[in-house]
């Protein structure tokens, strides 16, 4: 395994760790826990451009990795969103109908990467990652440091408008997949 999949494999191992230290702040309202998942948030987030990064510029891109880095972006991201969602402690409560945009967009390409790995594997397609899915990823990354760094609550007007553009960027990334998905890029 190299060194871009072992970054890769911190994050997936680290969720539970956020999970664990922000859940922990709400029930308890212990400032480390809630430092703790901060710090583990942000340096996850900075795990997913340095595992790319590395794998670019050291042409070390693999199908594991291919696999492996988007659906630990999706389980970090849906998780903080959800548990965010839920309540925790004093830190804003993120609207229910923006998890559901970003969970059931994350769940229906969940469902149409299953349904094209058998052609992956015989290497007959070839879906990677484009603009709009980056972008709102970014934006949702970056939603959930808003709401952490602001734990008695962000500021109302930039935090909806935020939410607003996320959502619409989520919603174009999911379509932008399955129209990929219907007309897939030979594998080459």
């Amino acid at each position: 395994m190299n060194l871009p999949n072992k970054i890769t494999v911190s994050r997936l191992a680290a969720v539970p760790i956020f999970a664990a230290a922000l859940l922990l702040y709400g029930s308890t309202g212990e400032a480390a826990y809630y430092w703790a998942a901060l710090a583990v948030f942000f340096l996850a987030v900075i795990s997913d451009g340095l595992d790319g990064y590395l794998a670019r510029s050291r042409n070390q891109q693999t199908r594991l990795g291919t696999l492996l880095d988007p659906l630990a972006d999706k389980i970090l991201l849906d998780t903080g969103l959800v548990i965010l969602a839920l309540g925790v402690g004093s830190l804003y409560r993120i609207p229910a109908w923006f998890v559901l945009v970003v969970v059931v967009r994350d769940l229906i390409l969940l469902g149409l990467a299953i349904r094209c790995y058998p052609r992956w594997v015989r290497g007959e397609v070839r879906i990677r990652p484009n603009a709009w899915g980056k972008t709102s990823a970014v934006l949702v990354m970056a939603i959930v440091i808003w709401v952490l760094i602001h734990p008695s609550g962000p500021p109302p007007v930039p935090t909806r408008i935020a939410l607003f553009l996320a959502a619409i960027l989520t919603s174009a990334a999911g379509c932008s997949y399955l129209r990929d998905v219907r007309n897939p890029a030979p594998s080459r």
